[in-house]
């Protein structure tokens, strides 16, 4: 987990220059990140065909995000692009979270 948790934040003082990716990451995670872009692809199907336009593109959205990340052997999967694949995935909770507040209630 700590080797892991380096990679989440990008800290130091800014110099990106060492964008290299771990190999745990490459050897290790890269077959679970394959699964986890199956699993998103089967979920945004799923929405398109309950007729959930939004939420099929904003599935689409996190799928293409993260296939960039994990194609090529993980060579795009930077810290800063795992920071933005989370932050993007915040907002689609804070989305899918408001959505099933508001039905809650029923209609």
């Amino acid at each position: 987990v700590a080797c892991c948790a380096s990679m989440l934040i990008p800290v130091g003082g800014g110099d990106f220059a060492d964008l290299s990716v771990p190999s745990v990451v490459k050897e290790t995670w890269a077959k679970w990140w394959w699964a986890f872009v199956s699993f998103l692809g089967t979920v945004g199907v799923a929405r398109a065909m309950a007729q959930d336009g939004g939420g099929a593109l904003s599935t689409a959205i996190l799928v293409l995000m993260s296939w960039c990340l994990v194609k090529e052997n993980c060579a795009r999967m930077t810290q800063v692009g795992v920071l933005l694949f989370m932050i993007t995935c915040g907002l689609q909770l804070f989305l899918d979270l408001a959505g099933l507040i508001g039905s809650l209630r029923g209609r």
